[in-house]
């Protein structure tokens, strides 16, 4: 690679089930308002990727950010992986997951040019 250069490439953009990488992508999410995610579950989701357990899970595809997420995990609440659902005020849910998309997004756009299609194809977008 040349000195400057940034290179990166996709391979599939299913979240939880082919890599390591894409499993850390959804792990930092807010379940409740004002609180993470319980390492617990983390590391549970983390063992399950890493050792083939969501391989051919059923998956849902998040309609705020476009990942696919595992219907199930083993060690992890089937709730904790639909953060909207854990939201008493869905609308402030709503409105906090977009503004979150619309900063992954304007982020994104100063990598655009050093990135194949793959990548792109496979960014942070609202589900369509």
């Amino acid at each position: 690679m040349a000195t400057g250069s940034v290179g990166v490439s996709a391979t599939s953009p299913t979240l939880l089930t082919s890599s390591c990488e894409s499993t850390l992508t959804a792990l930092p999410v807010r379940v409740i308002t004002g609180a993470r995610m319980k390492i617990a579950h983390t590391r549970a989701m983390v063992r399950a990727a890493l050792d083939g357990r969501l391989t051919g899970a059923p998956l849902r595809q998040d309609s705020n950010f476009g990942l696919l997420v595992p219907e199930g995990c083993p060690e992890v609440p089937s709730e904790v992986l639909d953060a909207r659902q854990v939201w008493q005020n869905k609308a402030e849910y709503d409105s906090t997951a977009g503004e979150l998309r619309g900063r992954f997004e304007d982020n994104f756009k100063q990598f655009e040019s050093f990135v194949d299609d793959g990548v792109k194809a496979a960014g942070i977008r609202a589900a369509g």
